[in-house]
């Protein structure tokens, strides 16, 4: 990547929104081909196959692969909204709330079959907190930053209209 360092943002961030693509769409094809193996499914502990297992295992590295591409791309998102005070602040919250999401999904099985009732509470409310914090962190960066989002809302108009 050091190559691309004289390239714009817009450039390096559609390179960089590429590259994290294609690795997610290797894993999706490797989870899809791996849930066709038929004999996969035979095998199973507390409920679940290798493939439930094996599809968790990618889903870490997707999640993984994200925030790690969200905390990589977030110059890029400062030096494209320079008028915008921080942000990448709110770019990154979006992203962690996606990843939240499908993470509580995508670890709902594993959970369902080793907690106990009152830990599956636990994990429900775990994610429940998580996703709260987020949402009050990028409302409290909107709430606090509103006149310097305000002004570069016009600035950008201002582009758009010449």
């Amino acid at each position: 990547m050091e190559s691309n360092t004289r390239l714009s943002p817009q450039a390096r961030y559609a390179y960089k929104s590429a590259s994290c693509a294609v690795f997610l769409s290797v894993l999706f094809i490797l989870n899809k081909a791996l849930d066709m193996v038929p004999f996969l499914k035979e095998f199973s502990a507390s409920g679940l196959s290798i493939n439930d297992f094996s599809s968790a295992l990618l889903s870490f590295i997707a999640v993984l692969v994200l925030a790690e591409y969200a905390k990589d791309t977030s110059q890029e998102i400062i030096e494209i909204l320079p008028s915008m005070p921080n942000p990448d602040r709110p770019y990154r919250l979006v992203i962690y709330f996606l990843l939240c999401v499908f993470s509580y999904y995508a670890f709902y099985p594993l959970a369902a079959a080793f907690l106990k009732e009152v830990f599956l509470e636990a994990y429900k409310l775990l994610f429940a907190g998580l996703i709260l914090w987020i949402a009050a962190s990028c409302g409290l960066y909107f709430y606090f930053n509103k006149d310097g989002i305000g002004i570069s809302l016009l600035g950008l108009a201002k582009k758009i209209k010449s």
